[in-house]
């Protein structure tokens, strides 16, 4: 046995790589291997992932690139100066207040050259949860209770007649978006996996939901 392979053993014990049934050393390297690979793919696909906002339309003005989230935009110097933008990779949500608060909105990789909500944001946050299989329940009233309704994939709500009625919500799995129109049109309301919202008041999203999609991992 090589010098390495306690180590081998130590990792594979802790990421519960390897059962007695295929725990070897040659299985260990493979094993490994594998999982590293995973790994690096993940951390390369983050790495690549990068948002360009602009000052103005049709991406001219002042530019800046950012590839971590930006809690305050206001000590970039784009503080509700952002009129276009350009995402590659993983979606960002931006938010009308800094530290990921008030209103929100996704952006997908693509660009905008026009944007809605122009000058309004203070703060950007990429997204990284995983976004296979994704589920979600929302409830009619607040604190989880009334009729209920769980679904896993891009639904008008109005099709399973649930349309503006929906006051809470709580993810299993995958990053939603909450629009306030069918067809994906209005204002948006991005939920994360894990996450339980017990009341849509506060967030002025009560008896607003029309439209619920999950954003999908891309291909």
């Amino acid at each position: 046995m090589t010098q390495s392979t306690p180590t081998l053993l130590f990792l594979c014990f802790k990421r519960q790589l390897c059962t007695p049934s295929n725990c070897s050393q040659h299985n260990h390297r493979n094993l490994l291997q594998k999982h590293f690979s995973s790994l690096s793919l993940l951390e390369s696909s983050f790495k690549m992932s990068k948002i360009t906002v602009y000052s103005r339309p049709s991406f001219e003005g002042r530019s800046a690139e950012f590839m971590f989230d930006v809690t305050d935009l206001a000590e970039k110097g784009f503080d509700n100066s952002i009129a276009s933008i350009k995402v590659i990779g993983e979606p960002w949500v931006a938010y009308y207040d800094k530290k990921f608060a008030g209103k929100q909105r996704v952006f997908e990789q693509g660009e905008y050259a026009t944007l809605v909500d122009k000058d309004k944001f203070s703060s950007l946050k990429m997204v990284t949860a995983d976004l296979t299989d994704p589920e979600i329940t929302l409830f009619e009233h607040v604190n989880y209770q009334g009729k209920r309704v769980t679904l896993r994939k891009e639904t008008n709500l109005k099709d399973i007649e649930f349309s503006n009625i929906a006051s809470s919500h709580k993810v299993t799995r995958g990053v939603w978006v909450l629009y306030e129109g069918i067809n994906r049109q209005g204002s948006q309301l991005i939920a994360y996996p894990g996450e339980q919202v017990p009341n849509y008041v506060p967030l002025s999203f009560n008896d607003e939901a029309s439209c619920v999609r999950p954003l999908l991992p891309r291909s």
